[in-house]
């Protein structure tokens, strides 16, 4: 279908939603319908995220990404419940919190990151040795001084 049989409909939320479920049941990417719906892929995604659409091997958003690093960093959940609760794939989640937490003992330096677990008497079980947040603690200490 063109692009031109579509704009006219762009302005009906319900009938962009049937569309996109019409044409993902044909395997076509959200990308793609979104182009010949003439909306932005954020937008078109979002309406298919909450009509229940969902994509084999789509790319989460990073929206997604956030929302799950953030409950396994910062609220404690685990990597199953964090990509449970933020709609994408528990390898995906575990990927992304690696690499945040890469990322972090990197910018820390003198750190190695490593997929082998470690354990600190304070913090527990941990991936980076040492401890990023002692490591921190130290580093914040020493230019207190």
């Amino acid at each position: 279908m063109t692009q031109l049989a579509f704009q006219f409909i762009v302005d009906d939320e319900q009938e962009v939603v049937s569309i996109i479920r019409e044409r993902s049941r044909d395997r076509v990417a959200i990308a793609s319908i979104a182009t010949e719906l003439g909306l932005p892929r954020s937008h078109a995604l979002e309406l298919a995220r909450r009509a229940g659409v969902t994509y084999k091997h789509r790319h989460p958003a990073s929206q997604q990404v956030a929302a799950a690093v953030r409950a396994v960093v910062r609220e404690g959940l685990s990597i199953r419940d964090a990509a449970r609760a933020a709609g994408i794939s528990r390898t995906a989640v575990n990927r992304y919190v690696l690499k945040r937490r890469q990322s972090a003992a990197n910018k820390v330096g003198g750190i190695e990151f490593s997929r082998q677990e470690n354990h600190c008497d304070i913090h527990g079980r941990v991936h980076v040795w040492p401890c990023v947040a002692c490591a921190a603690i130290a580093a914040k200490a020493a230019v207190a001084k």
